[in-house]
């Protein structure tokens, strides 16, 4: 397993939904971080999620 671990200044801005159909295992959410959990696509999940930023 691998996660990303996000931090955001307005968390409310964030597409759960979206994410998990990206193929996240499971969001966490502390204060305003995210930590997605991902599976063993994770590093091809970055590549594009690096794209888009």
């Amino acid at each position: 397993m691998s996660r990303f671990k996000v931090i955001l200044k307005d968390i409310t801005l964030v597409d759960k939904d979206a994410i998990e159909r990206l193929g996240a295992k499971g969001i966490v959410e502390i204060d305003n971080q995210l930590k997605i959990i991902f599976g063993k696509d994770a590093k091809q999940l970055k590549r594009y999620i690096d794209e888009i930023i």
